[in-house]
């Protein structure tokens, strides 16, 4: 059957719809979401009664963590005795849920062996970025955040939507969950970790003349570019990275915005990233 298009408006749909489709089909077929008959080799237990008891409103209670410290450590004692063999041996969705935890336990961990601190930055030395301090035993040796971000997340998975849903600790960062991520619904946590990052209006500001967006995009803009800069009928007289980011902004926006977002008539600038501790103690002053 041939189709015929008889208008410019017409083309443009069907693009967008062949646009929506194919990211639909990439984050739908990005990990096997059959069921797995492998025994489970990670026990998520303390770390989920952690978070139960520390995080309120995606924010964290770091006082409270720091008298929780067995338990911090009890976490930390069940995730890291998994070997390298039984890891690569799980489904690639329950890897990558492993060392999401990871990174987010490792923070935390980090935190309570400096606290009190106020700042991500604080970690910082005079030779070690906050990303290299923060770091923790597993395998038989030491993986920084740095090391588990860019070897392991980024490297063997290659989804950009993990910015949305990793936190640094940090106010301007993605909200801290109350529970461990696991591989059988991680396709869903990620797609609406994107939604609810995007839509934020304290992480971005969409309006027709301007958009100021998160620091997170820019920082890790190339990771967006390797997938969200594919050909489509927006923003085409977009560079790359802009494009990139654009595109994925619209996937996850809301209607509204999606339609100020098609105008393309506004300036993009980044906002400046906020790295004081997502600190419980911010909502009750507010």
């Amino acid at each position: 059957m041939k189709i015929i298009i008889k208008d410019y408006k017409s083309i443009i749909l069907l693009y967008i719809f062949i646009f929506f489709v194919n990211s639909k089909t990439y984050s739908s077929q990005k990990f096997n979401e059959k069921p797995t008959t492998i025994p489970e080799v990670i026990n998520y237990s303390a770390y989920n009664s952690l978070l139960s008891l520390i995080v309120i409103e995606g924010r964290i209670d770091y006082k409270k963590l720091y008298q929780l410290k067995d338990l911090l450590q009890s976490s930390v004692n069940s995730m890291t005795k998994i070997t390298k063999k039984s890891l690569s041996a799980l489904p690639k969705r329950d890897q990558l849920a492993f060392w999401l935890n990871l990174y987010n336990l490792t923070l935390l961990n980090t935190f309570v062996k400096r606290y009190p601190i106020t700042s991500f930055l604080d970690l910082q030395t005079d030779f070690m970025t906050p990303w290299e301090v923060a770091s923790i035993e597993i395998f038989g040796q030491k993986y920084s955040l740095d090391k588990i971000l860019h070897n392991h997340i980024i490297a063997e998975f290659n989804d950009p939507r993990i910015h949305c849903i990793l936190s640094y600790g940090a106010i301007s960062s993605p909200r801290q969950y109350p529970y461990a991520f696991r591989g059988e619904n991680l396709t869903q946590k990620l797609h609406d970790a994107c939604i609810e990052f995007v839509n934020d209006p304290k992480k971005n500001i969409i309006n027709r003349r301007h958009l100021i967006l998160s620091p997170i995009f820019k920082r890790y803009s190339k990771d967006f570019s390797l997938y969200y800069s594919q050909k489509s009928p927006l923003f085409r007289s977009r560079d790359n990275i802009d494009k990139a980011i654009l595109n994925f902004i619209y996937l996850h926006a809301s209607r509204d915005k999606q339609e100020l977002l098609k105008e393309d008539k506004y300036d993009i600038t980044y906002g400046k990233f906020n790295w004081q501790l997502n600190d419980v103690t911010r909502l009750e002053s507010k």
